[in-house]
């Protein structure tokens, strides 16, 4: 079963961008993905069934000039998302 997308419980913000490639990610059944320009990287950390829904836990990096002058680095921040139904319902 797909499911329909996710809901942000813990973390800052996710874009609509970055909550359609983590749940293509959790469809696909990958653990880890990039996008195409290899400037966002997802991590499902772990993973815990409630009921009918999931809650996984995600390392979401991002891939920026962070002050002006620097190089480009990486950041992370983890993020806690429950699924949100199925796409068969």
């Amino acid at each position: 079963m797909k499911i329909k997308g996710i809901e942000l419980i813990e973390g800052y913000h996710l874009t609509t961008i970055e909550k359609k490639s983590i749940v293509q990610m959790i469809n696909t059944g990958l653990t880890n993905a990039t996008n195409r320009h290899n400037t966002k990287s997802y991590n499902v950390i772990s993973g815990t069934q409630q009921g009918k829904e999931y809650i996984f836990k995600i390392k979401v990096g991002s891939k920026g000039t962070w002050t002006i002058g620097a190089n480009v680095s990486w950041q992370f921040q983890n993020v806690t998302v429950k699924t949100k139904g199925y796409e068969n319902e």
